[in-house]
C-alpha cells in the first residue's frame, strides 16, 4: 500500500527558487501554487524513508500548473481579490449579528429570570 502524506504536512526541508517567465503573473502563480489541487500534486509526488517526508526539484517539476493567457491570469487575481473582499466582509457581518444575538439571548434571558423573581 502506497503511503501518502498527511494533508496538512509542510514540506520545510528546502527552499525552492522559481523563476517565471514574463507571462506568467507573480500574483497569479502564488494564488495558483497556494491552491489545494497543487497541494494534492505535491503529497502524492512526496517521499519517504523515515517518515519524514521529501520533495525534490526534480518531483516538483512535475507539478502540473495551468497557464492561461496573461491577461487571463491578472482578469481572474482580479476577480478572486473581489470575491475574497466580499467574504471578509460577509465573515464580519456575520460575527456582528453572532454578536448581536448573543446579547439579544442575554437580554431575554435576564428579562425571563426578572418575572420569575417578581412573581
Amino acid at each position: 500500500m502506497k503511503q501518502t502524506p498527511d494533508e496538512l504536512t509542510i514540506f520545510p526541508d528546502t527552499m525552492i527558487r522559481v523563476r517565471l517567465k514574463p507571462s506568467i503573473s507573480l500574483e497569479w502563480f502564488s494564488r495558483v501554487w497556494n491552491a489545494e489541487f497543487i497541494r494534492v500534486q505535491i503529497r502524492h509526488l512526496a517521499k519517504t524513508a523515515v517518515g519524514l517526508w521529501k520533495v525534490s526539484q526534480v518531483q516538483i517539476g512535475k507539478v502540473v500548473i495551468p497557464v492561461p493567457p496573461l491577461a487571463e491570469q491578472l482578469r481572474i487575481v482580479t476577480s478572486l481579490d473581489q470575491l475574497l473582499s466580499i467574504c471578509d466582509q460577509m465573515e464580519n457581518q456575520l460575527e456582528t449579528a453572532r454578536e448581536r444575538s448573543r446579547r439579544l439571548l442575554g437580554s431575554a434571558l435576564d428579562q425571563l429570570l426578572r418575572s420569575v423573581d417578581e412573581r
